[in-house]
């Protein structure tokens, strides 16, 4: 292989890997660390309307129904929720109560502001992110029983 042709494959490797480091998750699947969270949140509360932007807003809504949908089953609305195994010894514990509605486009809007305090959770699962920050925004408090 001659220089010029190394040169071609390895540019051509470099942009494979950051395509694919770089690109809007396109379902909930694909939202797998905070960083996806954050990029497919971002599409959400921008709404650029080209198609990988509604497909990342549509995989924020869909993982953020998720998570909201499988606290309203486990608790009602107000009462504290616990979510344990979380942090990087996975020894730490999220706290919060949900107001009895939560809409999509002020979830995705909370996650962006607690993102910017915290980029470190960008690394870390997005379920993390997620309970991190409904925990910033609605506290169990001291005086509220844990559950």
């Amino acid at each position: 292989m001659n220089s010029i042709s190394k040169f071609v494959f390895v540019a051509a490797a470099v942009l494979a890997l950051a395509t694919s480091a770089n690109a809007l998750p396109r379902a909930e699947e694909d939202i797998r660390t905070g960083n996806d969270l954050m990029a497919a949140c971002q599409a959400l509360t921008t709404s650029d309307g080209t198609d990988a932007g509604v497909l990342a807003a549509t995989a924020c809504r869909h993982f953020l129904g998720s998570m909201v949908l499988k606290v309203y089953k486990a608790t009602p609305a107000g009462m504290p929720t616990e979510f344990s195994r979380i942090g990087p010894k996975g020894d730490e514990t999220a706290c919060f109560r949900l107001p009895a509605s939560l809409k999509y486009t002020a979830f995705a809007g909370y996650i962006a502001d607690y993102f910017k305090l915290h980029p470190e959770l960008g690394g870390r699962p997005a379920f993390e992110l997620g309970a991190r920050t409904l925990e910033a925004k609605y506290p169990c408090g001291d005086d509220a029983p844990r559950p």
